[in-house]
């Protein structure tokens, strides 16, 4: 099940001025030597909770620097974050020392914080300074979680969202980063190599340069259980790692000062000239929820609010074109052959008339708002879709359509399940293996033709009313793949982006494009922004468009993902009593009623699988 929360409200008004490219300004941007950003060398190693491993993240330079600069700063005990009173107090819950540096203390750590907003897709602002930790021997941090409960989490930066743990030397035995209840704990092999404490959960062993980035909140912003984490003992040698926690807003209001009013950049004056203290009040005056803005003078105010400073996304294909909606770019997603092939099923199949949801009812209805026509296709109708919809959870870091139902193992190495097989497994093993059941966060792929004056006016993705609550509920991310050239229009518009005053346009872009921000169809690039803000509200800036097709048609395949699993068929009824598994009533007899009540059992709005052996059907 995907594990993320994606979203945040920062500017980017300067970068797209700059000739450079933002990969040279920061300094090429890559993991390790000046090597670009590659988003590819990340992989998934569990999808609950969502863990992604980087080998070769940091270059052994960086990571001999941050060493250096942690031996050079003043080392101190470890503490751990008080869930009530916010306090850092001592524990023997973790025995390690460390000390935080600034986040632009330098060249190199400025780099690799932008590297790290860079694979998150969130801004650094949200994050914490980097602590430089050192492990000795038979220091641990026990398993527990990075978010942070009590009133602590209701705090204007939230809660933490994700972590990044950046291995910064290889230790000779120990040190693993342990995952309790990981998903993926049973079927990782381990050997002599590993630790007893590495074998009680899916692990990651510390290798100089490699880097863990997990999230602890859900997309509807509630605590991942799943993400309990600690660091096993180091047993022989030492452990370096540099940690980076990012929260659901911006983590550095603190530093700014409510009081000041005062602009914060050259262009206030002229952007206030042009209405935006009242088009974008975020950014320029704030508000009560969150930091001063950065152009209160100019917008002859004195109130508090939001705003930031951010970095485009810089992977090796993949740009970041807007924080405010967030919205990426990525040249060259789908290769020519792919574009056809989907172009060619859309053909041979039904296109009809698009179709718009109603936000009250959920039913589909058509509007004038949206003249195209299109059909979905099945997920993983043939192999060349399965590869695409990977691909998306890739950048998404949402995961690809998956077989619901048990998934069982061979060579299990757990108590009575040591011979255990797909003939012969007991119960002892599957209640520790019930998190088998995985199905994607995505809407069926649809694929779009639009022909000349069609388009799609602006509107939201966002799905309101009580369809919210239903399905996947909302939809948080979408990805738009353009599957031909267009000569003239059809561009993706998003009005109110902040980055719409800075992007230069000439005569080869509609009326429609100079509207907002917007991006050109270009055969196999895809968009990718995000509906939804880290802590799972609405963001109105979100509000984007398809423009009119001036000269050619247009086709496109759009992903549209949700913050829980999917159901296409709609929400399976609690009225039908009945198995959906042909091995219901053996698990129920073992106890998994009460064990996996949200597998057998379920709710009233997502019923179980085997509630018939549960006895928990209405007459």
């Amino acid at each position: 099940m995907a594990r993320l929360v994606l979203l945040a409200v920062l500017p980017l008004l300067l970068l797209f001025v700059a000739g450079d490219s933002y990969a040279t300004a920061a300094g090429g941007g890559g993991g390790g030597g000046g090597r670009r950003f590659d988003a590819s060398r990340a992989v998934d190693v569990s999808w609950r909770p969502r863990a992604f491993l980087y080998e070769g993240f940091l270059s052994d330079a960086e990571c001999d620097h941050l060493i250096s600069l942690a031996k050079q700063g003043k080392m101190e005990k470890s503490t751990v974050v008080d869930g009530e009173s916010g306090e850092s107090v001592t524990s023997k819950v973790r025995t390690s020392s460390g000390m935080f540096l600034d986040k632009k203390q330098d060249e190199v750590v400025a780099r690799i914080e932008e590297r790290i907003a860079a694979w998150t897709m969130l801004p650094t602002e949200n994050g914490e300074s980097m602590q430089i930790l050192r492990y000795g021997q038979g220091e641990k941090y026990e398993p527990h979680f990075d978010y942070i409960s009590g009133r602590q989490g209701s705090t204007r930066e939230g809660d933490r969202v994700a972590t990044v743990l950046m291995y910064l030397s290889n230790v000779k035995m120990g040190g693993e980063t342990i995952f309790p209840d990981s998903e993926a704990r049973l079927s990782q092999p381990k050997d002599e190599t590993w630790s007893d404490c590495a074998e009680q959960g899916f692990a990651v062993k510390p290798a100089k340069g490699s880097a863990v980035l997990f999230f602890s909140l859900h997309p509807n912003a509630t605590l991942d259980t799943d993400s309990l984490h600690g660091s096993c003992p180091v047993i022989e040698g030492e452990k370096w790692s540099a940690t980076k926690w990012i929260h659901v807003r911006s983590y550095s209001y603190r530093r700014r000062s409510a009081g000041k009013c005062e602009d914060e950049h050259v262009l206030c004056s002229s952007w206030a000239a042009a209405g935006e203290c009242a088009k974008n009040p975020g950014y320029m005056v704030g508000t009560s929820d969150y930091p001063p803005g950065f152009c209160r003078k100019s917008c002859n105010t004195s109130a508090t609010g939001g705003g930031g400073e951010g970095g485009r996304f810089d992977a090796s294909r993949a740009v970041g074109v807007s924080w405010s909606p967030r919205v990426f770019l990525y040249e060259g997603f789908l290769s020519d052959a792919e574009c056809e092939h989907l172009i060619a099923l859309a053909k041979q199949g039904r296109m009809e008339r698009s179709t718009v949801v109603n936000g009250k009812s959920g039913e589909s209805v058509m509007s004038k708002t949206r003249t195209s026509s299109g059909m979905f296709l099945i997920r993983k109708q043939d192999e060349v879709v399965a590869r695409i919809e990977e691909r998306i959870a890739a950048w998404t870091m949402f995961p690809a359509g998956m077989v619901q139902g048990h998934r069982t193992l061979e060579n299990c190495l757990i108590g009575p399940c040591s011979k255990c097989s797909s003939e012969c497994i007991t119960f002892y093993c599957f209640a520790r293996f019930v998190i088998l059941e995985r199905s994607e966060n995505g809407e069926s792929m649809q694929m779009l033709r639009y022909g000349q004056g069609e388009k799609y006016e602006p509107h939201f993705d966002y799905i309101r009313g009580r369809q919210a609550s239903a399905r996947g509920g909302h939809r948080i991310a979408t990805v738009l793949m353009y599957l031909s050239n267009v000569k003239m229009g059809g561009e993706t518009v998003f009005p109110d982006a902040e980055a719409r005053l800075s992007q230069p346009k000439d005569e080869t872009w509609s009326d429609c494009a100079e509207q907002g921000f917007a991006v050109k169809p270009t055969k196999g690039s895809a968009v990718l922004f995000f509906s939804l803000y880290p802590n799972a509200t609405f963001d109105p800036g979100s509000l984007h468009g398809s423009c009119p097709v001036i000269q050619g048609e247009k086709w496109s395949a759009t992903k549209w993902i949700h913050v829980r699993s999917y159901d296409e068929n709609g929400r399976r009824s609690s009225d039908k009593c009945e198995d959906e598994h042909a091995l219901c009533s053996s698990w129920a007899a073992a106890g998994e009623c009460a064990k996996n009540p949200g597998y057998m059992v379920g709710t009233s709005e997502s019923p179980g699988f085997c509630r018939k052996s549960c006895n928990v059907c209405t007459s």
